[in-house]
């Protein structure tokens, strides 16, 4: 919001229930866990229908999630067998987009799938939304924290706008 300078807004949807329809009401999905995943072959499907109609995953293993790890790299290979998740060099506009990101602070990777002719799928084995938590500049502590924690939040942080930023080209839904 501050980056654009307009509100965004998010929404819960449950996998129980969401069909593709549902899931086209954004243009991101995000999902994070630390725990298996258990999706039905018809979440499944409606998870590769979005993407095929447009849609963008960005995902994150959460709090050391080594269960979240195997089963979401596990239901990627599933859904696209013909492409592979892949590093994402530091050419790619996830690490640029809005701002220049040193990939030193978003360890070990950023990996990404490319299906339906871009990158479609972003996912981050490190828990990027703990660090968007510590972004308030408002919060006395944040100044506290050691100059490399700082840099890290923002680096955490401008990853998110990035990605955000690539998967939308700034289109947002009004």
């Amino acid at each position: 919001e501050k980056v654009w300078k307009r509100d965004l807004s998010w929404q819960v949807i449950s996998a129980a229930t969401a069909r593709t329809e549902d899931l086209l009401e954004s243009p991101i999905l995000f999902i994070s866990g630390r725990q298996n995943l258990f999706l039905t072959p018809a979440q499944k499907n409606a998870l590769k229908a979005y993407v095929e109609q447009g849609g963008f995953i960005f995902a994150e293993k959460a709090c050391g999630g080594e269960e979240f790890d195997r089963a979401f790299r596990s239901l990627m290979q599933e859904l696209f067998p013909e492409s592979p998740m892949r590093s994402l060099r530091p050419d790619h506009p996830v690490w640029y987009a809005e701002e220049r990101v040193d990939a030193k602070f978003v360890q070990p990777v950023l990996e990404g799938i490319d299906a339906c002719c871009r990158t479609s799928v972003v996912y981050s084995t490190r828990d990027l939304s703990c660090f968007w938590e510590l972004d308030y500049e408002d919060r006395p502590e944040q100044r506290s924290y050691p100059p490399a924690v700082q840099e890290e939040i923002r680096a955490c942080r401008a990853i998110g706008v990035n990605v955000i930023s690539y998967a939308t080209g700034r289109q947002l839904k009004n």
